[in-house]
């Protein structure tokens, strides 16, 4: 198993008759892909550390030669520096990337849900072919229940009542 987005991604599909295969890898992936998460957060902040120790550099460098610029002057010069520019884009890069390894980590939690969701059906006997057919002795009672219900609804209609039933007053007036 490989530790590129791709391959991750690819296994992202939860296959609900390999719950087993599922639950043993989902740990060991969710470990490989902090892993990463780590590694690519790591890269982001020294990048974020350089462009702030450029700019801090180019803004004094500034001043020395131009004392009489504003700051707003000053900072627009900073960022229209290419050496800036260039540690900027690495940021970015390296802020994307961690974003990437993000989302894939969100979405192999949100898989672990889904399994667990999955082996709770699995249990609960969900996906065998009885849990949705019914049996003989389940006919005998269904059939019992409705020869009652038929009796409720007959009951419980103005016309198949032999008398009208009065309603008892909650409270006295």
């Amino acid at each position: 198993m490989g530790n590129d987005l791709e391959t991750f991604r690819r296994m992202l599909a939860t296959r609900k008759n390999n719950l087993d295969d599922e639950l043993e890898i989902q740990a060991e992936v969710m470990d490989r892909i902090t892993q990463q998460m780590v590694k690519h957060n790591t890269a982001m902040l020294s990048a974020k550390d350089e462009l702030a120790r450029i700019e801090a550099r180019l803004s004094d460098e500034i001043k020395e030669d131009e004392p009489k610029l504003s700051l707003s002057a000053i900072d627009g010069k900073v960022k229209r520096n290419r050496e800036r520019l260039a540690i900027w884009q690495e940021f970015q890069d390296a802020r994307a990337r961690h974003e990437e390894w993000q989302g894939l980590h969100e979405s192999w939690k949100q898989k672990g849900f889904s399994i667990k969701t999955l082996a709770d059906l699995y249990s609960a006997s969900y996906f065998t072919i009885n849990a949705t057919t019914s049996t003989p002795r389940h006919r005998e009672r269904d059939a019992g229940h409705d020869g009652r219900r038929a009796a409720m609804r007959q009951a419980s209609s103005p016309s198949g009542a032999d008398q009208p039933r009065t309603r008892r007053k909650v409270i006295e007036e």
